[in-house]
């Protein structure tokens, strides 16, 4: 029935009575039960609004606020998901509710009420609870907090609600696992012609975040054969140090020439560390020092073969003459082939190697898009391929590394409780060098990673050690 014909009457009776409250030859007495019939009309006109109050269940959503939600829109679950989308219209985390990434909870907080049992499960009065679904990355660890990123290292990861210990987080989250199979992950990954969101900005804001791990089942075997294959293609410290001279600055100016001819030609930023690596493979394994005249060959030639295992885009032979601003003769040609020739027989033609960067991307994952830590990474991995001391890490331990000292310039204040021994070791190393040689860091490495593409970072991190060494110093 219309509220219209309702309201038509108690509005009558009100306009009666002020009419007659106005007029003097009516009494105050006659006026007073002319008010009181109103009211009565009113209350009884609105008394099937009243129960409604009553015929509601209870969401708290995904921010902390009640909706109150009739029993008439929960008949079905396309009707409650309409009703709650419309709610949670212009809000943070509007995306993934319209994207139907979200769980709803019973009161206890553990029992996820299914989309078909929705109506049966669902009583009248009851309180619910709303989780958002992200889908990190298959490495994130089921103990990090998605909003502060600390490793709650105290807790077993049973698939159970974890509450962070983080003073000031106050976040519950859980990690749920499903093996990927083919046709479930391009479900999953595409929802309504949108890609699943994997690393959400406004994932700090929700109340309750259930992380959806879709992992393959061969992907511990693949890190397994990664790890193998790190340790089988790792160059030897003393060795380097016997063709280097013990020179530092010989090095640097080597490891500046390829990252010279890798910005010239527009490679990828994953051949610049698999080009090092052969490189430093290549002289560990040289018996007799390699000539000066030689060092831009072997530097281009280098970088030539990471090219053609790892780019898209493979240079040309003239491509890479021109890159090390050697002279376009056909014995410089002929020498940078013989040098491609020893570096494979010399290597036994093992080219792969499973680089910082690759390990950083996998790592990156679990931060959901936060461009700065990236771009700090970078640029701290970046300047361990210039240093000797970093040669004898493992390349997973220098990312995680460069990742800890990234998060730590950016947030001073985050945890490193629960990292490995090694990524530890590496990260103090890290802070050691750019503690004392923060005025004194490759010029074209930080000129690289002073523009704007990349977030002066490089300026960034200068600061922040510069600021670090005054205030110890004082």
């Amino acid at each position: 029935m219309a509220m219209t014909p309702k309201l038509s009457l108690p509005r009558f009776k009100i306009a009666m009575s002020l009419i007659s409250l106005n007029s003097s030859p009516h009494s105050i007495s006659v006026g007073l039960s002319d008010i009181q019939a109103c009211l009565h009309a009113t209350i009884n006109s609105f008394s099937s609004i009243i129960r409604i109050k009553n015929d509601t269940i209870d969401v708290l959503d995904h921010l902390g606020d009640i909706i109150p939600m009739p029993t008439l829109f929960c008949s079905t679950w396309e009707t409650f998901n309409h009703v709650v989308k419309g709610y949670c219209r212009n809000r943070i985390g509007q995306s993934y509710i319209e994207r139907g990434n979200y769980q709803i909870l019973r009161s206890n907080g553990d029992q996820v009420t299914h989309h078909a049992d929705f109506t049966r499960m669902v009583e009248e009065g009851e309180t619910v609870e709303m989780s958002i679904i992200v889908q990190p990355s298959v490495e994130h660890d089921e103990r990090r907090c998605p909003k502060c990123h600390r490793l709650n290292t105290r807790v077993v990861p049973d698939g159970s609600w974890i509450h962070c210990i983080t003073r000031g987080c106050d976040k519950s989250f859980r990690c749920t696992r499903r093996v990927r199979g083919t046709k479930t992950s391009q479900k999953r990954v595409v929802a309504n012609g949108e890609p699943y969101p994997r690393r959400p900005a406004d994932c700090r804001f929700f109340r309750r975040v259930t992380l959806r791990v879709e992992y393959d089942e061969y992907a511990a075997e693949v890190k397994r054969n990664l790890h193998k294959m790190e340790r089988l293609t790792m160059p030897s410290r003393e060795k380097l140090d016997q063709q280097m001279q013990h020179d530092v600055e010989l090095r640097k100016d080597l490891i500046d020439l390829v990252v010279l001819i890798h910005e010239s030609l527009d490679l990828r930023a994953e051949t610049l560390y698999l080009a090092v690596n052969i490189l430093d493979r290549y002289l560990s394994l040289r018996a007799e020092p390699v000539p000066l005249a030689e060092v831009k060959v072997l530097a281009g030639t280098s970088l030539w073969l990471a090219a053609k295992k790892e780019d898209v885009f493979v240079p040309t032979l003239y491509n890479i003459i021109a890159a090390c601003s050697l002279s376009l003769r056909y014995e410089i040609a002929s020498h940078v082939i013989q040098m491609e020739s020893k570096i494979l027989h010399t290597l036994h033609w093992m080219l792969e190697h499973p680089t910082a960067f690759l390990w950083f991307s996998m790592s990156i994952r679990d931060l959901w898009g936060k461009t700065e830590v990236k771009h700090v990474g970078w640029f701290l991995m970046e300047l361990t391929l210039y240093y000797p001391e970093f040669v004898q890490y493992r390349s997973s331990s220098i990312a995680a590394g460069a990742l800890i000292v990234a998060r730590t310039v950016l947030d001073p204040a985050y945890h490193r409780h629960g990292e490995r021994r090694e990524p530890l070791e590496v990260a103090a190393v890290l802070e050691t060098f750019l503690g004392t040689h923060f005025n004194d860091l490759p010029v074209r490495l930080v000129e690289k990673y002073s523009r704007l593409p990349y977030s002066n970072v490089s300026r960034l991190v200068m600061i922040y050690y510069s600021q670090a060494t005054q205030t110890f110093i004082r």
